[in-house]
C-alpha cells in the first residue's frame, strides 16, 4: 500500500500545498512502521521535493529532516506545526455579511475558510483553472459540503465582476515581495484590480519563506511568481 500511496502522491496534480504536505506526512509515518531505513525515507522526502520545488511546505519537510532525525518524535513535532489553521479564524472579518465569492484551483486552505463559513456564502463561483483543472475538483469538493457553487471557464471571470464580491485564493509560497501560485494566478490578480474587487489570500504561516530562501525555490511548469502588491491582504 505505501508504494501505491508514494505513486499517487509524486503524480497528484490537483492539490494544493497544504493537502499535500499531510499526504507526505502520512507516508513517512508509514515508511517509519514499516521500519524503511532512513536512507530510503530520505530519498522519498528529496523526490518529493523535487517534484513539488515551488510548494514551501514540502521544502520545509526537507529542511526539517536534513537537521534532525527521521523518527516519531520529530514527525509528530513536525505534524503540530503544520496543523496551524489559525488563517480560519482569522479569515472571520470577511463575512460580517454574505458574500459571493470567486475563487481559483484547488486550496484546502481555501476550502476550509469557506467550509467554515459556509452560512455567509451567498454563491460560491469555481473557476475552472486550467490547464489541470483543478478547480473542477475544487467544486466538487464544495458541492459535497452542500455548498452553493458553480464551475465557470477561466476566460468568463469578466462576465461575473457585477457578482463577486470577494476573490479568495490561496498560495504555494509566499516571499518578502512575491508568491508562488498556480499559473493564471496572475492574470486574476489583475482582473481584481481592474475592477476594484477585492483579493485576499489564505495561508498557514509555514508556506512563509525569508528573501533568500524564497529565491532558492524552483518554480515549476504550472505555476507562477505573482507580486504581493497586487494582493489587497494576505491573511496566515
Amino acid at each position: 500500500m505505501t508504494n501505491k500511496n508514494i505513486k499517487q502522491f509524486l503524480h497528484d496534480r490537483s492539490s494544493g500545498a497544504s493537502s499535500l504536505v499531510n499526504q507526505e506526512l502520512k507516508i513517512i509515518k508509514q515508511l517509519l512502521q514499516n521500519e524503511s531505513s532512513e536512507k530510503d525515507i530520505k530519498k522519498f522526502i528529496q523526490k518529493a521535493s523535487n517534484k513539488f520545488p515551488e510548494m514551501a511546505p514540502i521544502k520545509k519537510i526537507e529542511f526539517f529532516f536534513s537537521n534532525n532525525k527521521i523518527n516519531v518524535k520529530n514527525l509528530e513535532e513536525l505534524s503540530r506545526e503544520f496543523s496551524d489553521n489559525e488563517f480560519i479564524n482569522l479569515s472571520k472579518f470577511l463575512f460580517s455579511n454574505n458574500k459571493s465569492i470567486l475563487t481559483f484551483s484547488n486550496s484546502s486552505s481555501v476550502r476550509k475558510v469557506l467550509i467554515n463559513f459556509s452560512d455567509k456564502l451567498k454563491k460560491v463561483y469555481c473557476c475552472r483553472s486550467l490547464p489541470l483543472a483543478e478547480g473542477k475538483v475544487f467544486y466538487r469538493k464544495l458541492k459535497k459540503k452542500k455548498i452553493n457553487a458553480e464551475l465557470i471557464e477561466d476566460m468568463e471571470i469578466t462576465k461575473y465582476d457585477k457578482k463577486i464580491d470577494i476573490i479568495l485564493i490561496g498560495a504555494d509560497a509566499i516571499g518578502e515581495k512575491y508568491f508562488i501560485n498556480k499559473v493564471g494566478t496572475k492574470i486574476l490578480a489583475l482582473f481584481a484590480k481592474d475592477f476594484e474587487i477585492p483579493i485576499y489570500v489564505v495561508s498557514s504561516r509555514q508556506k512563509l519563506f525569508s528573501g533568500s530562501e524564497f529565491k532558492k525555490l524552483k518554480i515549476g511548469k504550472y505555476f507562477e511568481k505573482v507580486e504581493k502588491k497586487h494582493i489587497t491582504k494576505f491573511i496566515f
